[in-house]
């Protein structure tokens, strides 16, 4: 006897799913390859809100408690946790993982990783060193930048490449990183780093550097 297909996706009795949201669609035609598939269902779990013109690509999880507001995008693969907001039509990457408790309010670029309380309103994208590869190419595929727990990025901000900020910092509005960052540091501008003690204004003295982290 034949084994049955999975369902296209499954969600908890308790996830309110907006008419208008589309759930579980396939990702888009690749221009070389066709996708790896995870063999799972889309899922979304329980309490969590899919509001209007919401877009959840096929095998992309979404964890209990979530809430896309409207216009969001998950992509194919793509795992959001627990407890996380997304806002201002935020687009999450094919295969990116954002963690629990975060707010993601920008573009998260594929295979990208988001650590727990995140927030991020601006661009975590790759670097595409060489833009005449093949696009969708697997030899043209860049490794994705990955934000520790508890990192702030601020409007406009852009975090280029495989790169690492660490646990606490915080990315200014505007700024651009395209460096590891160590833990706990404020950013501004072009990966310029400051320690928040030397920092001249009221940031240094906020609750989010005061404060047990994780």
């Amino acid at each position: 006897m034949p084994v049955p297909e999975p369902p296209l996706y499954r969600h908890a009795p308790t996830a309110r799913i907006a008419d208008s949201a589309r759930v579980g669609v396939p990702g888009r035609q690749l221009w070389e390859g066709v996708w790896d598939k995870y063999g799972r269902p889309t899922e979304i779990g329980a309490h969590c809100e899919i509001r209007d013109f919401c877009v959840i690509g096929d095998e992309a999880v979404i964890g209990a408690n979530s809430i896309l507001n409207c216009y969001s995008w998950v992509d194919v693969g793509a795992e959001v946790g627990s407890g996380t907001l997304l806002i201002h039509r935020a687009s999450i990457g094919a295969r990116a993982l954002i963690g629990n408790d975060c707010v993601i309010g920008g573009k998260i670029c594929e295979r990208a990783v988001v650590g727990n309380r995140c927030r991020v309103f601006g661009d975590v994208i790759h670097r595409q060193l060489d833009p005449t590869m093949p696009w969708d190419a697997p030899k043209s595929q860049e490794d994705a930048p990955t934000l520790e727990d508890d990192v702030f990025v601020g409007w406009g901000a852009t975090i280029i490449g495989g790169i690492t900020v660490g646990a606490g910092s915080y990315v200014c509005a505007g700024a651009v990183v395209t460096r590891d960052v160590k833990p706990r540091v404020i950013i501004s501008r072009v990966n310029d780093v400051c320690q928040p003690e030397a920092w001249p204004g009221p940031l240094a003295r906020s609750a989010f550097f005061n404060r047990e982290q994780g």
